[in-house]
């Protein structure tokens, strides 16, 4: 067993801070042991393996909600949340957005970063390796060989935020209660490569009064990797009498040209709710509660009914 010096350099998520990373080392030879450890702190740490040839990754492991398949081979280790239990939208939500799927809303990730090394060698007197780095920085990419057995290697992000700002938005002061449902992303990432499913999955998530302004922000893998795959961000809106108010804009060009696809801003314009009175009695409370805390969609025991 030979220690090397497993370290973490956050250039490429600067607001990254992790409590902890996962390293996975997967031997060259099919078969072989493969060998996980779990560091504290986002700084990396000290670990112990055999001499031999190995491609390395590692991430982050303080994540609540991802959950991880194909984990026998770095190229099919794949991050991936759970669907929740059906949303049983109401027959105007459903009228007025047809497209709206209540059974492909996923649990939104936590923030996921990922490091990769390949041509890791192990030896008696040195460690070389080819660390990864964006496309950006491919002169990095070099064999580089350490004989203190240090490896430094670069986390990049695996999920995207997306913000999304209904502006202007006409009657805002009648709207109780609001939820946005963005479609077209993808459920899961092949971490290694930073590969995105074709299948599709919706996003639930809380859209908040701001002023005139309706926003909300959600965590996703990204969109999907279907050519067919389009963006429709939904809005439905429980206003103070108690209808239900449901928009559809298709946002997908905002998204494919966003200058920065880890942090999407979308901006719809044009949104008008449903006229209150002002002297209309309160209906209280809808009969339904889609609970979402810190943007995560809180996941009950029963069909979520919004009548």
């Amino acid at each position: 067993m030979i220690k090397i010096s497993v370290r973490f350099d956050w250039t490429y998520a600067p607001d990254a801070d992790p409590d902890g990373m996962t390293v996975v080392f997967f031997p060259e030879d099919d078969g072989g042991h493969i060998w996980r450890y779990e560091l504290a702190g986002s700084e990396g740490g000290d670990i112990e393996i055999p001499a031999g040839s190995y491609r390395m990754m590692a991430f982050n492991n303080d994540t609540k909600h991802i959950f991880y398949s194909g984990t026998s081979q770095m190229e099919s280790y794949k991050a991936f949340t759970q669907e929740t239990v059906p949303v049983a939208w109401p027959d105007t939500v459903l009228e007025t957005c047809p497209g709206i799927v209540a059974d492909k809303i996923h649990r939104s990730p936590d923030a996921l970063y990922c490091a990769s090394a390949k041509n890791v060698s192990v030896g008696l007197c040195s460690v070389s390796y080819r660390p990864v780095r964006p496309e950006s920085a491919p002169e990095e990419s070099e064999i580089k060989e350490c004989g203190r057995h240090i490896i430094k290697c670069y986390p990049e992000p695996r999920t995207c935020t997306y913000t999304c700002i209904l502006r202007d938005v006409a009657n805002i002061k009648g709207m109780r209660r609001g939820y946005f449902v963005l479609s077209g992303l993808s459920p899961s990432d092949l971490i290694a490569r930073d590969i995105l499913s074709d299948s599709e999955a919706e996003y639930l998530f809380t859209a908040s009064r701001d002023d005139n302004d309706i926003t909300g922000r959600t965590v996703a893998f990204g969109r999907s990797a279907s050519p067919s795959a389009r963006q429709f961000l939904y809005l439905v809106a429980v206003m103070a009498d108690g209808r239900v108010a449901a928009y559809c804009r298709d946002v997908s060009g905002q998204v494919v040209n966003s200058p920065d696809k880890r942090n999407v801003k979308i901006i719809v314009d044009g949104i008008e709710l449903p006229y209150v009175s002002p002297d209309s009695p309160d209906e209280g409370e809808p009969g339904f509660d889609v609970g979402v805390d810190d943007w995560e969609l809180v996941i009950v025991d029963h069909v979520i009914s919004l009548r």
